[in-house]
């Protein structure tokens, strides 16, 4: 039968194009961007280094400090009851993890450095306006009289949400320009957070007596202004990295990764119980009567963070040899076990190293998310949203866990409950990381199978 042109024509093509697709080579997915070992070594990752402990210098370290906070709020006449207090600092840290899955896309989007700018604004804005509080009203008792919603908005709403919006970039951005020495870089700007809780009580402390109130927290505010000043100067999202500027505000697909959502189920965990020291370390040793030998007890704090610094570098040492979410379950797993032993050290040499070496184990709960969460997130282009996400999820352990144990002192030997109470939940975080660990290393098994 004759043939039509064009049939003929179309046919040929047909040939053309089959010929053409058994020769070129199968197109691969996109590979997902990661920092090279040179990128690792120039001046400019290390600045983010240093841009990233400036802000946790001023955001996580004053969250750090809320304990020296809380043992002045609870000697202002009618300011509230411990549980009271603790809810201030509870919103202060609720409100830096909760708009975790915000920033992180913001970040994803390539707008890091405004929303820095913007969250530095309202931690000072914060302060300033804390330092404001009830200077209408007279001082009783050589105190200021202090008005608690007043507290409650500028330190706990103000600069909770300001510190939410700092937070993820601290972390973040120095976590894309880094790969061999990646939980290392992470762990130097974690440690912000613990020099920022050494510094600031004893600034604060030392203005106290001297200044009062007011002024020692609005000279606080000026030491903020002058480091998130220069870090928003120097920060520097990679320009390599695609802009994730038209994608959900959650990746909710990422829960259905079991490695992920076990992962993310210990660190809510972990954070419900770790903090619960920081609050009432201070108040615990005006109940239980401890001689501290005239050791001002804001100090227990600052041996807290002491220990913090070492906690936030070793670990994540380690976690680049072997692996962060290991290394992290194993330091929860001790944080825990530390907890359970809290109530019983009741002399201050005891106290102190208690505190030495509880700051050190609970230094890897701040310091190694970033690392952990890294190493279950195959495109780290979408690095700041499953992070983002992640940190919610803790603030709502954070929110729960310090209240819940103020409630519980404020029944009878209290302390012990409360630390049973954290002890229980810390280790329960280890188990479930250790899951988390156990599916990576499952699924990495299976993939070299597959090869």
């Amino acid at each position: 039968m004759e043939k039509f042109p064009s049939e003929i024509a179309l046919e040929s093509s047909q040939d053309e194009n089959s010929v053409s697709n058994e020769l070129s080579p199968p197109t691969r997915p996109p590979q997902p961007v990661e920092a090279s070992k040179d990128q690792e070594n120039t001046w400019l990752a290390w600045t983010q280094v240093l841009v990233g402990f400036l802000l946790m210098f001023s955001s996580w370290g004053l969250v750090n400090t809320f304990g020296v906070f809380q043992g002045y709020y609870s000697s202002v006449p009618s300011f509230g009851s411990s549980s009271a207090i603790s809810w201030i600092g509870s919103v202060q840290s609720f409100l830096l993890l909760l708009l975790g899955a915000f920033s992180g896309r913001v970040v994803d989007a390539g707008y890091a450095r405004p929303m820095t700018m913007v969250g530095s604004f309202l931690i000072v804005l914060g302060l300033m306006a804390m330092s404001l509080s009830g200077i209408n009203k007279p001082s009783t008792f050589g105190h200021s009289s202090l008005a608690y919603y007043q507290i409650m908005l500028s330190q706990g709403v103000c600069c909770g949400i300001g510190m939410g919006l700092v937070f993820v970039p601290s972390v973040s951005i120095t976590a894309t320009y880094f790969q061999k020495r990646r939980a290392v870089a992470v762990g130097i700007v974690t440690t912000g957070a613990a020099f920022g809780g050494i510094v600031y009580p004893i600034i604060f402390q030392a203005l106290l007596s001297r200044f009062g109130f007011p002024w020692a927290v609005r000279i606080v505010g000026f030491v903020v202004l002058v480091t998130l000043g220069i870090a928003c100067v120097f920060i520097r999202p990679r320009s390599d990295l695609p802009a994730k500027k038209k994608m959900p505000l959650l990746e909710l697909h990422a829960f259905k990764e079991l490695a992920y959502s076990s992962l993310v189920l210990g660190l809510a965990l972990s954070f419900m119980g770790v903090y619960i020291v920081y609050y009432y370390v201070e108040s615990r040793v005006a109940a239980a009567g401890v001689d501290l030998k005239g050791l001002n007890p804001h100090y227990l704090v600052s041996f807290l963070n002491v220990g913090g610094i070492f906690g936030r570098v070793v670990p994540n040492y380690l976690a680049d040899k072997t692996h962060p979410v290991l290394i992290q379950s194993i330091f929860v797993f001790v944080g825990g076990m530390l907890i359970f032993a809290w109530s019983f050290v009741l002399n201050l040499p005891g106290l102190i190293a208690f505190c030495l070496i509880y700051g050190f184990f609970s230094g890897a709960f701040v310091s190694l998310p970033p690392a952990s969460v890294a190493s279950v997130t195959p495109d780290m282009s979408r690095f700041g949203a499953r992070f983002g996400m992640s940190a919610t999820c803790n603030a709502l352990g954070l929110l729960a866990g310090p209240p819940i144990a103020g409630a519980i002192i404020g029944k009878g030997d209290g302390y012990l409950r409360a630390s049973i109470f954290a002890g229980l939940v810390v280790v329960a975080a280890s188990i479930s990381m250790g899951i988390s660990k156990f599916l990576i290393s499952r699924g990495v098994k299976r993939s070299k199978e597959l090869r």
